[in-house]
């Protein structure tokens, strides 16, 4: 583990056997402000017994970093959204079509967010469009708020 810390996994059952986790990653630095923030995935094909790293889908999510989540489509893709949390800060998603063993290009599905926002949660609704719901504080010193962004994939 590097020096700093792996932790809030996000996973997702891809098959009675095969578990996906995408995990919030810091490399401490000289100052939290300095330190590298990333998003890990590992595998594991024995229902959790042994894990293998599979890639990093999100080399670099801002200042402190931010959890990601994991949602399985309807067509077979896995979406993973997370906030960036540097500027411009976005709430950001890629998607994977071989299970999380490559992933797309950055989605950016909302820009010029606060600093302050992530811990998203997302979910295909019947109509095919993602509702992703995260927590925001638009303002320092004002309340926590929920916020949504409901978006569609390009076909």
């Amino acid at each position: 583990e590097p020096t700093g810390f792996n932790i809030m996994p996000a996973s997702l059952r891809l098959s009675k056997s095969d578990i996906i986790v995408a995990i919030r990653c810091c490399e401490r630095l000289e100052t939290f402000e300095t330190s590298r923030h990333w998003i890990d995935l590992w595998k594991s094909t024995d229902n959790g017994f042994t894990w293998s790293h599979i890639n990093r889908p999100a080399e670099n999510t801002g200042s402190g970093g931010n959890p990601a989540t994991l949602t399985s489509l309807e067509d077979g893709r896995i979406v993973l959204i997370y906030g960036y949390r540097a500027k411009p800060f976005n709430l950001c998603a890629r998607l994977s079509e071989d299970d999380g063993t490559t992933w797309s290009d950055e989605i950016v599905l909302c820009t010029d967010t606060s600093p302050d926002l992530g811990y998203p949660a997302s979910a295909q609704l019947g109509d095919g469009s993602i509702l992703t719901v995260y927590y925001e504080i638009e303002n320092p010193g004002e309340p926590t708020c929920l916020m949504g962004t409901h978006w569609r994939l390009d076909d």
